[in-house]
């Protein structure tokens, strides 16, 4: 409650200037107009209200005129510290500025002058072309090689003192928390030195040479384009190895591999989950330091060690790419083909057989029978295709299970194996009327694809086609129960509804 006996009363701002005598004179004065001269006092401006505003969260928040009172000038003091505006159209972004904002956000195309010359496909070939781009190329990455070079220099303990101090440098650094720093750190130092280089003399430009029509003939540049074909046909077919490997490193296609990397991950989560990370990069960092400059220089000199002890090189290696995994899946449907497996004996191959086996991706035990080891020569035969592109020259092969043919001059994806198994039918063709006598050919019907095979230009055709009749016979396999044609009967005309398939 307020004592008003013990509180010393003031009379309102507004009425200072008035005597008590002159404020009830007006007062009585009713009905009239009474002129009151107040001073012009700004009760409601922004900054009254705000100073309403400031006394009433004064009362609310602290206890005490002395308390209020130092709440107000605190408030005050820290509001002078900030920019101030003297009107409200301070605050509004101006319109010009909001139209450039809001033309820059619009989706409309940008025009560029060079749009009507460009071609998305590039520039076309040309030798010249070519060979600027392949000096250019060879000089903007010399300083990368370089720095490559240097850097598995001091890896290879080439400057003994060299790569000790930076051992010990690196390993201080990452002891302290101070790697990244001493990275940036490194950086700056070579853009400090390229800087004072380039200030002390004149930078190197690479120019373009001239090459005339004249300076290299046809062959020559036939020769260019063939290296730089093979160059990136050999780049393109290492990185396509190592995107395929990664591949089927993350689908399980090699368990024992992935699940190395699953164990690693494993640990690394529970670590991570226990211990905080800077200890966890700690011991990472001097990991690596050991893992480069150490047990991998150890490899390097001792190769036969690396060969026992290099894990991650090993499992790398293990990691298949597609190709080898079409090669596994083949060679598992292969198997599956071979006949009289229970009488199969393990024997070391030669290395004309193992060469071989690897050609038709075949078992070790699938090996040609003695009759066959050099291979019959024969022509395979397609009669869908026109005659320039029907005759694909050969060998034809015969092992205890499959009948093989290897193309001359072709990849290996195109030869064939013919699995004994999946043989419907094998007897004498003649693939075209016109060819005088017999036509020296067979042809071969599978079951499973349904397609024929036609082998032509076979000498001894009879001693062929009896040889295949008699390992289809040893195989128990029932189309070499069928008779042979005989010698005097005219073989039969292949039919134009089969389709042969090289």
């Amino acid at each position: 409650m307020i004592h008003w006996n013990t509180i010393t009363l003031s009379p309102p701002p507004l009425l200072r200037i008035f005597l008590n005598q002159e404020i009830w004179s007006k007062v009585q004065s009713v009905g009239k107009a009474a002129e009151w001269n107040f001073d012009k006092i700004p009760c409601h401006t922004q900054a009254v209200e705000r100073c309403v505003k400031l006394v009433t969260e004064a009362s609310q928040k602290v206890v005490g005129s002395n308390s209020r009172d130092g709440f107000i000038r605190t408030t005050l003091l820290s509001r002078s510290s900030m920019p101030s505006f003297s009107s409200k159209s301070y605050f509004k972004v101006p319109k010009e500025t909001e139209n450039k904002l809001a033309e820059d956000f619009s989706e409309t195309a940008v025009d560029d002058d060079d749009s009507g010359d460009f071609d998305p496909e590039g520039d076309p070939l040309t030798v010249r072309k070519l060979k600027d781009n392949l000096v250019r190329f060879s000089s903007a990455t010399k300083p990368v090689s370089n720095v490559f070079e240097s850097f598995v220099a001091l890896l290879r303990w080439n400057s003994p003192g060299t790569t000790m101090l930076a051992f010990c440098v690196y390993m201080y650094t990452v002891y302290h928390g101070w790697l990244l720093p001493l990275i940036v750190f490194s950086f700056l130092c070579q853009l400090t030195l390229n800087y004072v280089r380039g200030w002390l003399s004149v930078p190197h430009i690479t120019r373009k040479q001239e090459h005339e029509d004249g300076d290299m003939g046809v062959s020559d540049k036939f020769q260019l384009v063939l290296h730089v074909a093979r160059k990136v046909q050999n780049q393109l077919g290492y990185m396509a190895d190592c995107l395929e490997k990664i591949k089927n490193l993350m689908t399980w296609q090699q368990v024992e591999v992935t699940a190395h990397l699953y164990f690693v991950l494993a640990v690394g989560f529970i670590s991570s989950c226990i211990f905080p990370a800077h200890q966890l990069f700690t011991c990472f960092g001097f990991y690596v330091g050991i893992k480069l400059f150490i047990i991998d220089y150890i490899f390097f000199r001792f190769p036969k060690v690396q060969q026992k002890h290099d894990t991650t090189a090993r499992l790398w290696k293990a990691l298949p790419t597609d190709a080898q995994l079409e090669r596994r899946h083949n060679r598992a449907e292969l198997d599956k083909l071979v006949v009289n497996q229970s009488n199969i004996i393990n024997t070391s191959l030669s290395s004309e057989n193992q060469n071989f086996c690897e050609l038709f991706n075949l078992p070790p035990t699938e090996t040609p029978i003695p009759a066959w080891h050099g291979g019959r020569r024969c022509t395979l035969i397609n009669k869908d295709k026109s005659l320039t592109a029907a005759f694909k020259n050969g060998r034809l092969y015969l092992t205890n299970s499959f009948l093989c043919f290897e193309r001359s001059k072709s990849a290996t994806p195109k030869n064939l194996v013919l699995a004994l198994k999946n043989i419907s039918k094998v007897e004498k063709a003649k693939p075209y009327p016109w060819i005088p006598g017999g036509g020296m050919a067979l042809e071969v019907t599978m079951i499973s694809p349904e397609k024929t095979y036609i082998f032509g230009a076979i000498l001894n055709r009879d001693e062929t086609l009896e040889s295949i009749m008699d390992a289809g016979q040893k195989a128990g396999l029932t189309w070499a129960s069928t008779p042979l044609q005989p010698d005097h009967e005219e073989p039969q005309q292949c039919s134009s509804t089969k389709k042969p398939v090289t």
